[in-house]
């Protein structure tokens, strides 16, 4: 495995799409607090599957037509895309070198 620049450059591009989300998803918390009650409000610190399902379903609720979930969900797949990418670049998946 080594590292050269299209690695370089599709892990920075995999980096750059993982902030992206959770910047969105800071945003959705942002939107969804706006509407519910001080009691009932989302708390920006741990991120826990429940908590991503209660996100996710409040947001849906709350912004039927609204897209920053979907964003943050087509950020979330191209940080993947793009760190699997890398890898594969850096020659990771190479056999019997």
């Amino acid at each position: 495995m080594k590292i050269n620049l299209p690695s370089i450059v599709l892990g920075a591009l995999a980096i750059s799409c993982a902030v992206m989300s959770g910047l969105l998803l800071t945003q959705e918390i942002g939107e969804i607090n706006r509407k519910l009650p001080e009691d009932r409000q989302i708390s920006y610190w741990w991120m826990y599957s429940e908590k991503y399902t209660r996100i996710k379903t409040e947001y849906r609720r709350l912004y039927p037509s609204g897209r920053i979930h979907t964003l943050g969900v087509i950020f979330e797949l191209a940080a993947f895309a793009f760190f699997l990418l890398a890898v594969a670049a850096a020659g990771f998946f190479q056999m019997g070198r």
